[in-house]
């Protein structure tokens, strides 16, 4: 999912307390030392296998927003990453730009057979969204309240699908002013947010931060 830099301003200033269905969710107000990476787009092959054995190493855990088209061609990779711990979650079954679409029956396609495809692929039904390019309308925010599925978006994103972005770039964004309850958005096709991943677990750790799922950091949201 390329993010348009203008998304990230918009969603920075969503946030959310026990967060409910069918919220936009940029962060997490938490007293716990967690933040959620998540990547999108998978799976994506060998640099999201890379990108798994890096996680495990750190026994760090992460929320893949998965496209359904690629969990049916690849179904091997979405079960390694839940049996490692990490979390699956929806993330359109083409990746189309979802306010584009002409009808609210696409809409609702895109995301039930979604689910359809992650269960039948890992045994798990995505409990979590992320809508292509940050981009919402109100027939998609009605379709989700009826699938029970909060929408996510980031408290960052490291713009790694921007041309010539360089592995230190990905590592600042980040990594720059990162505190606990926070969502870091990156790709699991990037090689420079691979490249990048060490760097930022490594510093995550020396702040004494935690990375864990998406469904993990909203389970330890403070009570509004």
């Amino acid at each position: 999912m390329k993010l348009p830099s203008i998304a990230l301003f918009a969603v920075a200033l969503i946030a959310a307390s026990a967060p409910t269905l069918a919220q936009k969710i940029s962060r997490v107000t938490t007293d716990q030392p967690l933040v959620a990476l998540t990547f999108d787009d998978g799976p994506n092959g060998e640099n999201m296998e890379q990108i798994l054995a890096v996680l495990a190493g750190e026994n760090a855990t992460a929320t893949f927003f998965l496209i359904g088209k690629n969990v049916k061609t690849q179904p091997e990779l979405a079960r390694k990453a839940l049996a490692q711990g990490n979390e699956l979650a929806n993330h359109t079954m083409t990746h189309p730009h979802l306010p584009k679409l002409k009808t609210r029956e696409e809409i609702e396609k895109q995301i039930v057979d979604t689910q359809k495809v992650i269960f039948e692929m890992t045994g798990v039904e995505p409990v979590l969204f992320r809508p292509p390019y940050l981009d919402s309308d109100d027939r998609l925010v009605e379709v989700l309240a009826e699938n029970n599925l909060p929408s996510v978006y980031c408290t960052r994103g490291v713009g790694d699908w921007e041309e010539g972005i360089t592995v230190d770039k990905i590592t600042s964004r980040a990594l720059d002013g990162v505190q606990g309850g926070d969502i870091i958005l990156m790709h699991s096709w990037s090689p420079q947010t691979l490249a990048a991943l060490p760097a930022i677990l490594g510093a995550l750790k020396e702040q004494g931060l935690s990375c864990v799922t998406v469904s993990e950091l909203m389970a330890s949201a403070e009570p509004k």
